[in-house]
């Protein structure tokens, strides 16, 4: 009995000690970094994700495409501010065998190419999914003073156009007939949940379905963000 306790005791702590790991490498350096210049510096566009953990499900590099870069906002704003960027990345099977379309939509303070990417990689790989996941406004690499939303419906504006453009517009594009489009998913943890589920309601006839991970209600998440912006 001790034996075994000892055991599992062993694999908590290896398991909270690659936590912190991934934690410090891939989410907190960006952490209270005001903008996004700044925060591209420390974790750029190219940088290698040799040292995040795969999860339970691991996924080969060959079996799926990437593709990176900005998105420059053609119609929405952030934080008032026109022609802003969203950093994104798009996955798209090898072996050309695609179902659906999946937008994903990071948390609070979060980025896409933290432990979400894990998640986009199955969804791409294994469920034959065109998957797009991008940072949000004043998250990640894109642009935006760090965890500033003046307005809940402007920074639901942003990640709606860039899914109309890049992932909806995918639908039509890799579908074996035009005629009929590829269905497009969301997904989405926490704030990203609370972004999902206001998209659905704006353009509910836009998407098959949600996929939401302990979603947030949008005061909740303004709440925080202000709280955040007064410390020191």
């Amino acid at each position: 009995m001790v034996e075994h306790s000892s055991t599992v005791l062993l694999l908590l702590a290896g398991v909270a000690a690659v936590g912190a790991a991934a934690y410090r490498l891939f989410w907190f350096p960006l952490r209270h970094l005001r903008t996004a210049e700044q925060r591209r510096l420390v974790l750029p566009p190219a940088a290698s994700r040799a040292h995040l953990p795969q999860g339970p499900v691991p996924v080969r590099d060959e079996e799926l495409r990437s593709v990176s870069g900005y998105y420059r906002l053609k119609s929405s704003t952030i934080n008032g501010a026109p022609g802003k960027q969203l950093f994104y990345t798009s996955l798209t099977p090898a072996d050309g065998k695609i179902d659906c379309v999946v937008a994903f939509v990071h948390g609070y303070s979060n980025h896409h190419r933290s432990l979400q990417m894990n998640q986009m990689r199955v969804y791409c790989a294994k469920y034959h999914a065109h998957v797009l996941g991008f940072d949000m406004p004043s998250h990640g690499l894109s642009d935006g003073v760090y965890v500033l939303m003046q307005d809940w419906h402007e920074f639901v504006g942003a990640a709606e156009e860039i899914i109309e453009s890049l992932g909806k517009a995918q639908c039509t594009a890799l579908a074996r007939d035009p005629s009929s489009p590829l269905p497009l998913f969301l997904a989405g943890v926490s704030m990203g949940g609370g972004v999902c589920a206001t998209l659905a309601l704006r353009r509910p006839q836009m998407y098959s379905g949600m996929i939401l991970e302990a979603p947030s209600k949008p005061s909740a998440t303004l709440s925080t963000a202000a709280a955040l912006r007064t410390q020191p």
